[in-house]
């Protein structure tokens, strides 16, 4: 048996963390880790091709890359554009959960669980991803999350506008996601299983 991973629920909820209720307005957050190859990968991608689509439908729209050990090509970015946020590390992530309209995570090849998408359903934002980025997780589309394949930018950036635009499907998503994260997700749920598990080999032998 092996439990995958779980999340704090009540650590990570919005009413019990830094910084105002309500997310910054038309304000898309990455959280990521950009020592990982494939989270390089992904801000690129958000870069050059996703972020472009959407500020076709939304030009005003912010982009905040939140992590450790961003590379100089995303400083420079951030440095040639007003719109676009580089922060390194930071002390609280659960900040910068609560300032996004919309969480982000365009990762193309995945390796491991995504754990910034359990965060972002126990922090009650609204979440974009590609399929990669939900297979461990397996949250339901349209009803927790919005969803776009590996390879088509343009369908990423219509899901984000879609939600910036939509603040009844922000609140929906946002609510059946908490319930998915808090039903399935936190480590008391995998402790009960393993538990469960270890009773009923108990009675077999």
């Amino acid at each position: 048996y092996y439990s995958p991973h779980g999340v704090d629920t009540e650590y990570f909820r919005r009413d019990c963390s830094p910084g105002p209720d309500d997310p910054e307005p038309k304000t898309i957050v990455f959280p990521a880790n950009f020592d990982a190859a494939t989270n390089r990968d992904a801000a690129s991608w958000l870069l050059e091709e996703i972020l472009p689509c959407i500020r076709e439908s939304e030009p005003d729209v912010r982009l905040v890359l939140a992590g450790r050990n961003p590379t100089p090509e995303l400083q420079e970015a951030a440095d040639r554009d007003s719109g676009i946020e580089v922060t390194g590390y930071v002390e609280d992530i659960r900040s910068y959960f609560k300032r996004a309209t919309v969480l982000v995570d365009p990762v193309r090849a995945c390796a491991g669980l995504q754990n910034k998408l359990l965060t972002g359903f126990s922090m009650e934002v609204p979440v974009v991803a590609t399929r990669c980025a939900n297979e461990g997780i397996q949250a339901r589309e349209n009803v927790d999350i919005l969803l776009s394949d590996e390879n088509d930018g343009v369908g990423f950036a219509e899901c984000v506008v879609r939600l910036l635009r939509d603040r009844d499907l922000r609140d929906r998503l946002t609510a059946n996601a908490r319930s998915f994260v808090t039903e399935k997700w936190t480590w008391e749920y995998h402790f009960e299983q393993l538990e469960a598990m270890l009773c009923e080999l108990g009675d077999g032998g």
